[in-house]
């Protein structure tokens, strides 16, 4: 009988973040089918809470970090690879009728068949795309609660009601969330474009497809980041910090309308 992947096994006791950099929580056991195949991986997270996923959601990067990745983008990276598989042979099966090879009930038979099976998984893709619009006014709403903490945690420090070594060590934590929030978002808008030129009827990018006449299309909406506070104003004491520590950087945001935005960086020495 086939031995479940040691690779997978392995990570028993291990951290497991998302593709984000966030923490998930540990890995803790499996699933196995008769067959010897890992079917599912239980996971703690920190709130205490068990909870199943797939094994194909986890991987083990070059570094050894057990990533875990959310079941939505899996789905749609499935969807981007059967959609223009079907869409190609459907086109094979026309080039087929037209070269009189095969028979017109053959090609009637077929045609539907992989009219309908498109049509199901456009409809996958639609739904898929509603869960991404979810997310991403989840990271905008995310990304404006953790600037909003971050000019409160500015203001309190400035006045002296935080020390500076809390203060430093929040100020890289709450940068850390805006960093992941910003990744997170311009991977799931590349994942929606991805699926929406599928739905708009983009020929698929497939060796020996021929030319498609592409019809003009509109970007799609996307969740726009909220404009970023203004700093507040810089402190009058500074805390005394070890020589040499270097303040966390925000990341650069695209805000609609205003262009690039990089907060300057509080000097903490």
């Amino acid at each position: 009988m086939a031995k479940p992947s040691k690779a997978l096994l392995s990570t028993i006791g291990r951290p497991v973040r998302d593709e984000y950099r966030r923490e998930i929580g540990q890995v803790v056991s499996f699933t196995v089918n008769p067959y010897g195949h890992v079917d599912e991986i239980l996971i703690k997270h920190g709130d205490g809470r068990f909870h199943y996923y797939r094994s194909d959601q986890m991987r083990v990067n070059g570094d050894g970090e057990v990533v875990l990745s959310s079941g939505f983008k899996l789905k749609a990276d499935a969807l981007c690879e059967d959609i223009p598989l079907i869409w190609r042979k459907d086109q094979v099966l026309d080039g087929l009728l037209k070269d009189e090879r095969i028979l017109p009930e053959t090609y009637k038979c077929l045609h539907q068949e992989f009219s309908d099976e498109l049509k199901k998984l456009k409809s996958e893709a639609q739904a898929t795309m509603d869960r991404i619009d979810e997310q991403l006014h989840a990271c905008a709403e995310l990304f404006r609660r953790l600037h909003s903490a971050k000019t409160y945690l500015e203001i309190e420090h400035a006045i002296g009601e935080v020390d500076g070594d809390s203060y430093k060590e929040s100020l890289q934590t709450i940068t850390d969330g805006l960093r992941c929030a910003v990744d997170e978002r311009t991977d799931l808008e590349a994942m929606k474009k991805r699926l929406s030129n599928l739905l708009l009827g983009e020929a698929p990018e497939i060796e020996g497809t021929p030319p498609v006449e592409e019809s003009p299309e509109e970007e799609p909406a996307t969740e726009e980041m909220p404009p970023a506070l203004e700093e507040p104003p810089q402190p009058t004491e500074e805390p005394d910090l070890s020589e040499g520590t270097v303040p966390p950087q925000e990341p650069t945001i695209t805000v609609h309308g205003v262009g690039r935005f990089r907060p300057k960086p509080k000097s903490l020495v």
